[in-house]
């Protein structure tokens, strides 16, 4: 446009009215364009400053997670190293949980600032909130509480380089190296010392000892850790024949599995199965059945357990027996029943240094149409013997056990109609007298068979109650949803327990929900840890629980906390024996906020770098302005 009315000039002085309107606009523009030029020049004058006087500081501070509130930002270790004091002397948290794993003032002037990979297995980080896994265990040390789990499930199980002071204990014997996280203030320690785990199989809780071909079917195995806990956990798993792997749960613990044949290997690529002093966990493995699984057969099988120092074996076998039922016997005749008539206890006659058990029998039959000749008893030790007929279709018998163990007793009826048996004719019984639970090497009958340490099973479940969902473990919930939590504790040891307390830590699902109904808990509203009057549990009964929480709506769009993976991430997750999580569904705002995280990280000298390439174009873009603004007035006068 200037050119085109530069150039007709000459030939056309009429268009000195439009360049005196030309020249009024570019004046009104220069106003703008200076004031874009003063305000972006502000902007990276607050950015240099920011970068030279101010240090990078947390942008969200952990929601009730942090051991020191905000972190211990600081651009020099002297810096850090003062904050982190200044925390232990002032905060009643910091101080326990320093005074807990022996941290002076001193250890902390020790310090040198270093980066640790979070995925680390031998990193045990420590922070005021539980989680619920990588071999958490949750202590209380000056009536304050905190729990210990791997760095790794800490931080979301994503591997990343931290930046923490790093030191040395003074009065910690057995690994006095400690850190002090950068983010959140959180203590990390590293596991040593040896190792000691122990390892149970037997049926699942609702399995019953009797399978058919083609059942599925469940082992449970518990194992546990004493005093040092233990890490880099594997279990190994011999399937006996006609059994097949399917799958294990939870998968939480154990993410990898190798199947080799009859042989299972579970283990953990991040270490998530890490036990804690004293803390025990459960994995279920589930099997299939074989077709052509022989009837009788008894199925039996062990299982390893491998730490990072230390290995133990199933000291009992879990076994299941295949039964194929009988084809229908024939309508006109039917066996009702065998009976043990010598009741459960066994009758002793020595002999030659030889047990012999003597065990009676009663058989029973009905015929209509047709008549009963005899009953066939087969003892199920290579013996059997027949028997004739009464009035009453019933006989009794006795039979005499030469050897321990345990025998199926199956009668067949003879009649007009032919041979029939059935399910009711079947009795399987064990000759032996019992063996004691806790210690192989007594009877049960021995006063000294009782378990010394009492045990408790501790099981979570939880019920969408909105959508009609019983087992709501890794479903979605939606805003408004109600949420049945149940707390189970059982006692399965061998003597009553007094005085049980019941915990449950909700800080990770009230990010989400509204506690409702507590079942008469008391919730501690700093740390949303809800904890029951002190209960009695006898042997083999149940305490159970319930909460009630409903989703907060609308769902919160809360940023995650720098300093906590596990915060606001879209998940109400928690541990009470088991994990259960459940999903929350993505809002606009997370999401924005996911692909935020995944962008580049530039830093402040790209910002700058950034800030006077912008500053640079609006000067050119200004000047040009001005310049062309003093050609029009010179114009103007050539022409007036």
């Amino acid at each position: 446009m200037f050119k085109k009315l530069i150039t007709n000039l000459p030939s056309k002085p009429s268009l000195m009215g439009q360049i005196a309107f030309y020249t009024t606009r570019l004046k009104q523009e220069e106003f703008s364009r200076r004031l874009g030029l003063i305000l972006t020049s502000l902007a990276l004058l607050l950015n240099i400053n920011l970068m030279a006087f101010g240090p990078d500081s947390s942008a969200l501070a952990a929601p009730g997670n942090d051991i020191i509130s905000g972190g211990i930002y600081g651009s020099t270790v002297a810096e850090m190293q003062n904050q982190a004091i200044e925390a232990m002397r002032n905060d009643p948290v910091t101080k326990a949980v320093f005074e807990y794993y022996g941290i002076t003032q001193q250890d902390i002037k020790n310090t040198s600032i270093k980066y640790l990979n979070t995925g680390d297995p031998q990193y045990r980080s420590v922070g005021q909130k539980s989680i619920g896994r990588g071999g958490e265990v949750c202590r209380t040390h000056n009536g304050i509480r905190f729990c210990e789990r791997s760095m790794y499930a800490a931080f979301g199980n994503k591997k990343s380089n931290v930046k923490a002071l790093v030191g040395s204990r003074d009065g910690v014997s057995s690994d006095p190296w400690f850190a002090i996280l950068e983010s959140c203030g959180n203590v990390v320690i590293r596991t040593s010392g040896d190792e000691e785990i122990y390892l149970d199989k037997v049926l699942g809780p609702k399995q019953t000892g009797k399978v058919m071909p083609g059942d599925r079917a469940t082992y449970r195995l518990r194992f546990w850790a004493k005093e040092n806990g233990a890490r880099k956990i594997s279990i190994e798993d011999t399937l006996p024949q006609y059994v097949s792997y399917i799958s294990h749960t939870p998968k939480d613990l154990f993410d990898k599995v190798q199947v080799n044949g009859q042989k299972i290997k579970l283990f953990s690529s991040n270490n998530t199965a890490a036990l804690g002093t004293n803390e025990e966990r459960t994995v279920d493995i589930i099997v299939k059945i074989s077709e052509d699984a022989p009837d009788r057969s008894l199925l039996c099988n062990n299982a390893t357990i491998t730490s990072n120092s230390d290995k133990a074996s199933v000291t009992n076998k879990a076994c299941l027996r295949v039964r194929i039922p009988p084809e229908k016997p024939l309508p006109e005749v039917t066996c009702d029943s065998l009976v043990r008539l010598s009741g459960d206890e066994v009758e002793y006659e020595t002999t030659a240094d030889i047990d012999d058990y003597t065990v009676e029998f009663e058989a029973s039959a009905s015929a209509t149409n047709a008549s009963i000749s005899s009953f066939t008893f087969d003892y199920g030790d290579g013996e059997s013997e027949d028997i004739a007929n009464t009035e009453s279709n019933s006989v009794r018998t006795s039979h005499t056990y030469s050897e321990n163990g345990q025998y199926i007793v199956t009668v067949t009826v003879n009649s007009s109609e032919g041979q029939v048996s059935g399910q009711s004719c079947q009795l399987e019984i064990e000759i032996d007298e019992p063996v004691c639970e806790f210690n192989p090497n007594l009877p049960a009958s021995d006063p000294n068979c009782l378990e010394t340490d009492p045990h408790i099973t501790q099981r979570k479940q939880a019920k969408n109650i909105t959508q009609s969902i019983d087992d709501a473990h890794n479903t979605t919930a939606y805003a408004g949803d109600t949420i049945e939590y149940k707390l189970i504790v059982q006692n399965d040891g061998g003597e009553d327990i007094e005085d049980y307390e019941i915990v449950e830590d909700m800080a990770d699902v009230l990010e989400y929900a509204n506690l409702i109904d507590s079942d008469g808990g008391d919730i501690d509203q700093s740390t949303n840890v809800i904890t029951w009057p002190k209960v009695d549990i006898a042997i083999g009964q149940q305490e159970v629980k319930t909460i009630i929480v409903k989703i907060k709506s609308p769902i919160p769009n809360t940023p995650q906390a720098q300093s906590d993976a596990t915060s606001f991430d879209l998940r109400m997750e928690n541990y009470f024996g088991n994990n259960v999580t459940i999903k929350l569904p993505k809002t606009p705002a997370k999401q924005v906020e996911r692909i935020v995280k995944d962008l580049p990280n530039t830093g402040p000298g790209e910002s700058i770098a950034v800030g006077i390439l912008v500053v640079a174009i609006i000067s050119y873009f200004y000047m040009r302005n001005r310049l062309i603004i003093k050609e029009l007035d010179l114009i103007r006068r050539e022409f007036a």
